[in-house]
């Protein structure tokens, strides 16, 4: 008997078929067949995003499959017109889409079966099969996307910056086939079991959400109301800073840091040698040392105060992270500033001033105006230097530094937890999903208990 679908065993004990590399052992009633042996490829052809409309023709396009959808399509987000439509592509229900090009070779050939009812059109830059065998399209839909079929995929692109993959090559793509009332048992199966997966998934990312809205709200409550809720209170005189408590004051940040531009342009990569902090190493935060990129100290021009000391922070400067910060740790102490900025704090706690700059009063309401006056968004260190920030007295200061660090490393164990989770859920969903389609689990119990 095959494994059940609840022990995701392997076949071990049972008579099996050994067939080619690409797919793994199947049950002695299935097949193994090549696509191009089950219906026919050719290319889809269509116009652009600029003929989207509304209402009209539902079509699916490329970036659709790597955005929308899972490995079936039963809806489109976009529409042509009847007459764009007419240079488009005509799909039908069970045709299989696959994205002819990628940025990767591990997500080259992504495909998606099309179960829309009725008249549906393609995008270009697309491969259709047509099947020419009584198949279920669900089935086909997992089957020619799952990890087997994907690693399969990963084998035939070809290029350099953008990879490409050719309909006579996914003629040669291995498909493991039950008979025709097994297929739609096991997508069935499949449907029931990513749905619950699906859920499982979303409410996991929900409450990473929930974690992290938890974490921007501690930090930005803490800065600008302190710890004691029992505390005497004044009105700040700053709209977005409210009431404050009453031995607290509302300084810019320049009477108690001065801000500084990194290097700028950085010399020459090498293998070995001093890591430079990019703003893509910048987070919530913390800097990231995985991915650094370094440099020879000896290039780093004398006049230039680019090495980075402990306690220091550094602020992005330009790009989709700008504001974000980090404060410099021990371990990054002599690293080199990239192109951001870094501020070094004089008169206040370092470690309650570099909390202050990941406040959400301060970034919404002061930097953000600043930041979108433009097609990219930047801040200059004069800009830096005058945000106005809640200045309690210094021995409060690392009070709350220290209650927000214990709080926030609190809040980012529980988030890293569900992330893994998650993770493994997905995991398991591939995992699912593959030995579903290629016979190494037998769902034929989960249609008795649905009759």
């Amino acid at each position: 008997m095959l494994a059940s679908a609840d022990s995701m065993s392997p076949l071990n004990a049972v008579p099996q078929v050994h067939i080619q590399a690409e797919v793994p052992q199947v049950p002695p009633h299935w097949t193994v067949r090549q696509l191009g042996r089950l219906g026919r490829l050719f290319k889809g052809n269509g116009g652009t995003k600029a003929d989207e409309v509304a209402e009209g023709i539902p079509c699916i396009r490329y970036g659709d499959i790597y955005t929308q959808y899972d490995f079936l399509a039963r809806a489109t987000r976009s529409c042509v017109d009847q007459e764009r439509a007419s240079e488009y592509t005509r799909i039908r229900h069970g045709d299989i889409l696959f994205a002819a090009s990628g940025e990767t070779l591990e997500e080259i050939g992504k495909s998606v079966a099309n179960l829309i009812e009725g008249d549906a059109c393609c995008g270009g830059d697309l491969i259709v099969f047509r099947p020419s065998v009584d198949a279920d399209a669900r089935f086909l839909g997992y089957a020619t996307d799952c990890q087997a079929a994907r690693s399969q995929k990963s084998r035939m692109g070809r290029g350099m910056t953008v990879m490409h993959i050719y309909g006579d090559q996914l003629k040669r793509l291995w498909i493991a086939l039950p008979p025709r009332d097994e297929q739609r048992t096991i997508a069935d199966f499949l449907d029931r079991e990513t749905e619950r997966i699906d859920t499982l998934v979303a409410k996991k990312q929900r409450l990473i959400e929930l974690l992290q809205e938890n974490r921007t709200a501690l930090i930005n409550h803490a800065v600008t109301r302190g710890l004691n809720p029992d505390a005497p209170m004044k009105d700040s005189g700053i709209e977005w800073f409210g009431r404050i408590p009453n031995d607290w004051a509302v300084l810019p940040l320049k009477r108690v840091a001065s801000v500084r531009y990194g290097l700028g342009q950085p010399p020459a990569e090498l293998a070995e040698g001093v890591p430079i902090v990019r703003a893509t190493d910048v987070s919530r935060g913390v800097i990231s040392k995985e991915g650094m990129l370094r440099v020879d100290p000896n290039d780093v021009p004398k006049t230039r105060d680019a090495f980075l000391a402990t306690g220091e922070i550094i602020v992005v400067r330009s790009g989709a992270y700008t504001g974000d910060s980090a404060i410099v740790p021990e371990h990054l102490a002599g690293c080199v500033a990239g192109y951001d900025m870094v501020v070094r704090v004089r008169a206040a706690d370092a470690s309650f001033i570099g909390w202050h700059l990941l406040a959400v009063d301060v970034r919404v309401a002061q930097w953000e105006p600043l930041m979108l006056r433009a097609a990219q968004p930047h801040l200059n260190a004069e800009e830096l230097a005058s945000t106005l920030i809640c200045c309690p007295p210094e021995y409060e200061q690392r009070r709350i530094a220290a209650h927000i660090a214990r709080e926030t490393d609190r809040l980012t164990e529980l988030c890293q937890r569900e992330k893994e989770l998650t993770s493994l859920l997905l995991e398991y969903r591939s995992a699912l999903i593959t030995a579903a389609v290629t016979g190494q689990i037998d769902v034929r119990e989960y249609a008795k208990e649905a009759n």
